[in-house]
């Protein structure tokens, strides 16, 4: 006999589609259909690059016996820019109480440890205070920023004018990017 559909949802993630369906002598079935959907793996949009530190921390620190100033800046950063929809994940040395991966406010938070060093890390990578990352192969030059939180050491890590040229720049004042580029003979810009 005829049969009627008389309502269907669809629920995304696995494709779910439920029926409720009236045959001809009035009784309602309900027949559910699942196919699961291909997932493109999760890539990140910003991955922060962390391995300069005096002690574990991370975003649990906010409330939980305090950090640094420039440990904060990273912590308000990638969750504002997890907030604004952007994929970000952030390897930063994590104290044994949080070893594991977890998400905290949209990012991802890793053990450094766990930073595969030689696979190309898709997206915009921050390293902070770390300017030695533009060595690294998992690191796009085209696609790193190296944010600078101390005076006086990038001179020190060897860069040649041209490297420093090749990458972004991230400087915590105009004091200090004029002091770090000036060491190595360039103008600000």
């Amino acid at each position: 006999g005829a049969e009627r559909l008389l309502t269907a949802a669809a629920i995304h993630g696995d494709v779910k589609e439920l029926r409720l369906i009236e045959d001809d002598s009035g009784q309602r079935l309900i027949f559910a259909k699942t196919a699961k959907r291909a997932v493109a793996p999760w890539q990140p949009d910003f991955t922060f690059f962390c391995p300069a530190h005096a002690e574990p921390w991370g975003p649990w620190r906010l409330t939980d016996g305090g950090m640094g100033g420039s440990e904060e800046s990273v912590v308000y950063l990638a969750q504002e820019l997890a907030a604004r929809g952007a994929r970000v994940q952030v390897f930063a040395p994590l104290d044994d109480r949080h070893a594991g991966v977890h998400v905290e406010a949209g990012v991802r938070w890793y053990p450094l440890s766990t930073m595969d060093m030689l696979t190309r890390i898709p997206g915009v990578v921050i390293a902070q205070r770390a300017p030695g990352a533009v060595r690294a192969p998992c690191f796009d030059i085209a696609r790193l920023c190296i944010w600078h939180q101390d005076a006086g050491y990038l001179a020190a890590w060897g860069w040649e004018p041209g490297i420093a040229k090749a990458v972004r720049h991230i400087f915590v004042s105009n004091w200090q990017r004029d002091a770090l580029l000036g060491s190595l003979g360039l103008r600000p810009d």
